[in-house]
C-alpha cells in the first residue's frame, strides 16, 4: 500500500456506461430533490432571527467576537453549549462578528453544504466509481439525500468535516498526498476526532502522509499565533485542552448523553464507567486496525479499500468516540450509502442484500424522525450507535467472509464498474 498508485479505471466506466440505458426522469428527479435540500439547508439562514431556528449561530458569532477583541473564547464552566473548537476555528469565525446574522448564517451555511457536495461528488467518482448520468449515480443521491438531510440543514460543522473528510479520502486514488493532509487536518482541527481516520491512512500510506499529516498539523495549530497575540493565542489552547477534558456528560440525565454506545447499554440498565469505556474504545480501536491492516496484504482496490477504510473509522469516530451527538451521523452518511449502492449493484447474495437494504432504511428513517414530534423520544432511545455498531460488523463481514458474495455468473449485471484491481 505503501507505493504510488494509478487510479485506471476510467476507460473501463466509460464503456460500461454507454451499455446502460439512461433514465432521464430518474435523473431530473434526483437533481430536483437535492436541489430542495440545498436550498432548504442554505435559506433557512433566512430564518436565523426566530430563536426554533437559530440553532447555536450565537455561539459561532460569539467565539469570532472575542478572537476579535482578544477575549477569552472557552467557558470552562460548561461544556455543553460553549464554543469547543480549536482557536483556529474561533478565528475563522471572525467574519460573522462584521456582518448581519442573516447574510452570516446564510454564509456559514453555504459553506457547509458547498464542502459537502464537493465532497460527496469526489466520493462518488473515487470511491463509489459510478458513472455520471446513470442509475448507479442516482441511487447514490437517493440513498445519501434522507441520510445527510438532518446534518445539513443543522447549523453545525458537522456536515463542513464530513465533506473534507470525503475529500481527502477521494483524493487518494489520484496520489494528491498534500491535498489529502490539508483536508484531513482541517476535519481534526473542526471536531478533533477525525484523527480516527487520519492515523490509519498514515499506517496504509506512511512514506506519503505520515509527514504530510505531521506539518499540516503543526501549521494548522501555529497558523492562530499570526492572528492574534500570541500570549492570548497560548492562553486560548491551554483553556481549549482543559476543556476537552471536561467534555462528559454521563453525569446528566441520559437524554442528554452523547450518542455513543453507552446510552443504548444504558437504556438495558448497563452503565459503563470512563474506565470500562476507555478499554471499549481500545478494544474497538484494535478491532478497526485489524480490519484496515488486513487490507494491505490483498491487491489494492480502490473501492472496496476506500469504502472499508473510511467506514470502519467513520463507525468509531460515532459508536466509540468521545464526543458523538445525534447530527454528528452524517459522518457515517458517505460510507453507510457506499456499502447501500454496492449491495444493489454487485454480486452479492439476496440475503446480504436485504440486511444492508435493511439498515439502510432504519438508518434513514432515524435520521428523518427528528422531523416529528416522536423524532427525539426515537433518538434517546440509542438506535444511532447501534446501527454504527452493526455497520461496522457488516464491513468486518465483506472483507472476511467472501460467502456474502456470489459468483458474477450468477449475480445480475450490475450498474457500474465491477472491482478494479491495480
Amino acid at each position: 500500500m505503501g507505493a504510488d498508485v494509478i487510479f485506471g479505471s476510467e476507460k473501463m466506466h466509460t464503456t460500461l456506461a454507454s451499455k446502460i440505458s439512461d433514465s432521464p426522469k430518474l435523473q431530473h428527479s434526483t437533481r430536483v430533490l437535492w436541489i430542495v435540500i440545498v436550498g432548504v439547508a442554505v435559506f433557512r439562514g433566512l430564518l436565523v432571527h426566530w430563536q426554533r431556528q437559530r440553532g447555536i449561530y450565537d455561539i459561532y458569532k460569539l467565539a469570532g467576537e472575542h478572537w476579535l477583541a482578544g477575549n477569552n473564547i472557552y467557558d470552562n464552566r460548561d461544556s455543553l453549549i460553549g464554543f469547543r473548537y480549536a482557536p483556529l476555528i474561533a478565528a475563522f469565525m471572525s467574519p460573522l462578528a462584521k456582518v448581519p446574522d442573516v447574510v452570516g448564517s446564510i454564509l456559514f451555511r453555504t459553506v457547509n453544504v458547498a464542502v459537502f457536495i464537493v465532497g460527496a461528488f469526489a466520493f462518488l467518482d473515487r470511491v463509489v466509481c459510478a458513472p455520471r448520468r446513470t442509475r448507479a449515480e442516482a441511487a447514490f443521491w437517493l440513498v445519501l439525500a434522507p441520510l445527510a438531510f438532518s446534518g445539513l440543514t443543522d447549523l453545525q460543522v458537522n456536515a463542513l468535516a464530513t465533506g473534507l473528510m470525503m475529500l481527502a479520502v477521494a483524493a487518494l486514488p489520484q496520489s494528491k498526498w498534500n491535498f489529502a493532509a490539508a483536508c484531513l487536518t482541517g476535519a481534526v482541527l473542526l471536531k478533533a476526532y477525525p484523527i480516527a481516520l487520519m492515523l490509519p491512512i498514515i499506517l496504509l500510506w506512511p512514506r506519503q502522509m505520515g509527514w504530510r499529516c505531521a506539518l499540516a498539523l503543526l501549521l494548522g495549530l501555529a497558523a492562530p499565533f499570526l492572528l492574534q497575540r500570541p500570549a492570548f493565542v497560548w492562553d486560548q489552547y491551554h483553556r481549549w485542552f482543559h476543556l476537552m477534558l471536561l467534555n462528559e456528560r454521563h453525569h446528566l440525565p441520559m437524554n442528554l448523553w452523547y450518542r455513543d454506545v453507552r446510552l443504548p447499554l444504558g437504556r438495558m440498565g448497563v452503565f459503563v464507567s470512563d474506565r470500562a469505556y476507555l478499554v471499549l474504545q481500545l478494544a474497538a480501536a484494535l478491532w478497526v486496525a485489524g480490519v484496515v491492516v488486513s487490507l494491505q496484504r490483498k491487491p489494492i482496490n480502490w473501492r472496496l479499500h476506500l469504502g472499508t477504510l473510511y467506514g470502519m473509522t467513520a463507525g468509531w469516530m460515532l459508536a466509540f468516540g468521545p464526543a458523538s451527538e445525534g447530527v454528528t451521523y452524517i459522518m457515517l452518511a458517505p460510507a453507510l450509502t457506499w456499502l447501500t449502492v454496492d449491495a444493489l449493484t454487485q454480486p452479492h447474495a439476496k440475503a446480504w442484500r436485504w440486511a444492508i437494504v435493511t439498515l439502510f432504511a432504519c438508518f434513514a428513517a432515524t435520521e428523518l424522525s427528528l422531523w416529528f414530534p416522536f423524532g427525539r423520544a426515537l433518538r434517546n432511545l440509542g438506535p444511532q450507535p447501534v446501527a454504527a455498531v452493526l455497520f461496522m460488523v457488516f464491513l468486518t463481514s465483506l472483507q472476511f467472509a467472501p460467502a456474502v458474495k456470489r459468483s458474477s455468473a450468477q449475480a445480475d449485471l450490475p450498474i457500474f464498474a465491477p472491482e478494479t484491481r491495480i
